[in-house]
C-alpha cells in the first residue's frame, strides 16, 4: 500500500515538473532571459518536492518530517542516478547544495502537511 502511495506521488510530481518546465521553455522561446529560466527551473523542482512531502505527509498519520525525508531521498536518488549514469555529470558543490535544498524542501513540506492533517482532524 505504501509503495502505491509513493509511486502515485512521484508520478504526480513528475507530471508537475514536466508541464511547468515545458511552459517555462515556451517562455524562454518567446524571449525570457536564460538566468530567469534557470531560476524558475530550480524553483519548480524545489516547489514540487515541497508538494510531494506535503502530499505524502497528508496521507500519513504520524511523523510528517520522515515522510518528507523519504520522498526527498527517493527523488534525490533518481536525480543522482539519471545525472551520473545517463548524462555523465560529475558531482560538484553546486549539485550537492541543490540536493540539500531539495531534501530541506521536501522535509518542510512533510512537516506542514502533517500539521495540516492534524488541523483538519481537529476541526
Amino acid at each position: 500500500m505504501y509503495l502505491i502511495k509513493l509511486t502515485k506521488t512521484i508520478g504526480i510530481m513528475f507530471l508537475i515538473v514536466l508541464i511547468t518546465t515545458f511552459l517555462v521553455s515556451l517562455l524562454h522561446y518567446i524571449g525570457l532571459p536564460k538566468l530567469i529560466v534557470t531560476i524558475l527551473k530550480i524553483l519548480i523542482v524545489i516547489g514540487t518536492l515541497f508538494y510531494g512531502g506535503f502530499y505524502m505527509a497528508k496521507l500519513s498519520k504520524t511523523k510528517g518530517y520522515l515522510e518528507g525525508i523519504k520522498i526527498g531521498l527517493v527523488i534525490i536518488l533518481l536525480f543522482f542516478l539519471i545525472s551520473w549514469l545517463g548524462l555523465n555529470y560529475n558531482f560538484s558543490i553546486k549539485t550537492s547544495i541543490f540536493y540539500i535544498l531539495m531534501l530541506i524542501s521536501s522535509t518542510l513540506g512533510g512537516m506542514i502537511g502533517i500539521n495540516k492533517n492534524k488541523i483538519d482532524e481537529n476541526a
